[in-house]
């Protein structure tokens, strides 16, 4: 992909002047990022209500267009949705969005993964929570009908999706869900997805099954668990395997608890600021400071990597999980956990630590910007259909496919940075 964005944004130089001037500019100066969206350039695709999906007021303030980033980014999501009433071989609803997308070729090069589609659901979801859109919401409610049939319910009172990891996505989709809108069909759903997840955590805070991605998902289900059902079951089983993960740093090999420690933060941040406030233990706020100043140290500041360019067009995206090149996919995740550490260290009263994660969630947002295909990019002339390819977010560099789960990650960590760094006056809220 080109890196033209860098400099040239729908045919105009767009640089902003930062919310955290505290923290010096490196040689690359200010994040260059867009200007207030220019409708004339927005998809025209309609939904069944006859309503453009980016046409909403007083979401952005006007300066960085990091809120229209996070819902153009769910509106590809929309673009590519399946027909509410498709139905798979098995005779199970079909998955709802499509899941691997070569936009060059403009078609699907693989079918889908239910873990990835939750995310895409759970991205149109705590999107609308920001810029309160009804079609956001008619996207994401398709989308929940669509996975809902793929869960089992047992005679135990339990329920589950597939493994552990596709039942806490459900969970949290659902919690997500009633969060916004209330108790629904699938209250008696969520409840039972809880009660398996319970049933796989033992005493001392580890599990019994899952794979360390899992478990680590696992704490957001939790939390939105607690949230959604009051009880107390749930936010005792986060604190205790919270506290688990604590006193247990030195699992950081092959498949232990800590191989990745940016997945911990995408995961469980969120749910441990959460806990923090309602509980203040002590311990918390250093877990997760302890993992994002990881995340931070691996970020491109100064100068973009030298394989990206000889410019300053990858400052901002981390470093993939090799540990050198160019920034990738895992910029997105990585994105979310600084943007939820922000949180965490206003509230344990950390300003310096709360300036640098702002600074790094300011120049990350501004990388993922630069990335996403917007109308009227050079890059999107080759394209096959180049209106569904808007809002998508690369793989790589060098791979132009889109997996619905990266605008759905991307979309979040968009969100976050908007509504929790910028502080953008929008309708609605992520959190409570």
């Amino acid at each position: 992909m080109s890196r033209l964005r860098c400099v040239v944004l729908l045919g105009a130089v767009a640089c902003a002047e930062p919310k955290t001037a505290a923290v010096p500019y490196d040689e690359c100066g200010p994040p260059v990022r867009t200007a207030a969206w220019d409708d004339s350039a927005a998809p025209v695709a309609v939904d069944a209500a006859g309503e453009v999906p980016l046409d909403f007021a007083g979401v952005d303030d006007g300066q960085d267009g990091v809120a229209w980033a996070a819902a153009l980014a769910v509106t590809y999501q929309a673009k590519v949705q399946a027909a509410p009433d498709c139905v798979g071989d098995d005779g199970l609803p079909c998955a709802p969005f499509g899941y691997l997308y070569d936009p060059v070729e403009g078609v699907f090069l693989d079918d889908a993964s239910i873990h990835r589609q939750l995310v895409a659901a759970l991205g149109s979801l705590r999107v609308h929570a920001l810029v309160q859109r009804p079609g956001l919401r008619r996207s994401a409610e398709a989308a929940v009908a669509m996975l809902v049939p793929h869960a089992r319910s047992y005679a135990d009172g339990t329920a589950a999706m597939g493994d552990l990891g596709a039942t806490v996505l459900l969970a949290m989709v659902l919690a997500e869900h009633q969060r916004q809108f209330g108790p629904g069909a699938h209250e008696d759903l969520m409840v039972a997805l809880g009660e398996h997840i319970l049933g796989r955590i033992e005493p001392d805070g580890s599990f019994s099954s899952g794979s360390a991605l899992q478990r680590q998902q696992a704490h957001q289900a939790l939390w939105r668990l607690y949230e959604a059902t009051g009880d107390s079951r749930h936010r005792e089983a986060l604190l205790a395997v919270a506290r688990y993960y604590d006193e247990n740093r030195d699992q950081n090999g092959v498949d232990e608890i800590w191989e990745w420690p940016y997945l911990y933060g995408l995961w469980a941040h969120e749910p441990l600021v959460e806990l923090y406030r309602e509980t203040g233990e002590a311990f918390l706020p250093e877990l997760v400071f302890w993992v994002t100043d990881q995340v931070v140290a691996g970020q491109y500041r100064d100068r973009a990597p030298g394989v990206v360019t000889s410019s300053c067009g990858g400052r901002g995206g981390f470093t993939p999980n090799s540990g050198s090149g160019p920034p990738n996919w895992n910029s997105t995740i990585k994105l979310e956990g600084v943007a939820d550490a922000v949180r965490m260290a206003e509230l344990a009263g950390d300003t310096e630590r709360r300036e640098t994660y702002a600074f790094s969630a300011e120049i990350g947002a501004a990388y993922l910007m630069q990335s996403q295909y917007r109308a009227g990019d050079v890059e999107l002339v080759d394209f096959a259909d180049p209106d569904r390819a808007v809002g998508g977010l690369p793989l790589f560099v060098d791979d132009p496919t889109v997996r619905i789960d990266i605008p759905g990650h991307g979309s979040i960590a968009l969100a976050k940075v908007a509504a929790f760094v910028h502080k953008e006056d929008t309708p609605g809220r992520l959190v409570d």
